[in-house]
């Protein structure tokens, strides 16, 4: 969630910077003191590119092996190495290549653009995963022609407890279908911890007993 908190504010600081030079080269009259707005955007500047700075470290140390990416993964992965190219082409113009001053804000309004998607394949499937509440299993079950997982009605009180713990911390950075579409594979309980295991390492965000209750949970459906 904080992540997701990150990239909004990143998207709202490119918002202000955005509209401050738009303010500035583009309304008729401006602001009265121009030097100080864009003294101002120029903070938010670099506010943004040290909030995407974050995340892109992040991306970049979630990154799986490259012929392992969804499609989404790939196209998030395209979007942020495309703003970073941008940002230093912005960059370098600022700091060395001043006769290309004048593209500086065509390339900020694309910079912006792409943020949004950027934000939006970051953010989104984080916050509807940490809000949905513990239907969300039987809702993802229910797409498609087919069911994607084995049952999960009456299950205990103790399996429905971590039935929501899963849910929230595992929907975190990607939507609990993908685990439900592992379940049919019957992944045995070895399997499962490793799997859990290896999530637990990537995001710090799993505590040992979690790891051992989810993958105890999974592989109540999976057994081998």
């Amino acid at each position: 969630m904080i992540l997701s908190i990150l990239a909004l504010s990143m998207l709202a600081i490119g918002f202000i910077s955005v509209i401050l030079v738009y303010e500035v080269l583009g309304h008729p009259q401006g602001p009265e003191n121009k030097k100080r707005v864009l003294l101002i955007h120029r903070i938010f500047g670099y506010l943004f590119i040290a909030i995407f700075i974050f995340e892109f470290i992040i991306m970049l140390l979630r990154l799986k092996a490259p012929n392992e990416l969804s499609p989404q993964s790939a196209i998030h992965a395209a979007v942020a190495l495309l703003v970073a190219g941008l940002l230093i082409i912005k960059l370098s113009v600022v700091r060395r290549y001043k006769k290309f001053v004048p593209n500086l804000f065509w390339i900020g309004s694309i910079i912006f653009v792409l943020a949004i998607v950027f934000v939006v394949l970051t953010a989104a499937p984080r916050i509807s995963a940490a809000f949905a509440g513990p239907e969300l299993i039987k809702s993802e079950r229910g797409m498609g022609t087919k069911p994607v997982a084995p049952s999960m009605d009456n299950l205990p009180p103790k399996l429905l407890l971590v039935e929501g713990k899963f849910i929230r911390l595992c929907g975190q950075c990607h939507p609990i279908s993908k685990a439900l579409h592992l379940l049919p594979e019957k992944k045995s309980k070895d399997e499962w911890v490793k799997i859990v295991v290896a999530m637990k390492a990537k995001t710090g965000m799993i505590s040992d007993q979690d790891s051992q209750e989810i993958s105890d949970f999974l592989a109540q459906f999976s057994a081998k």
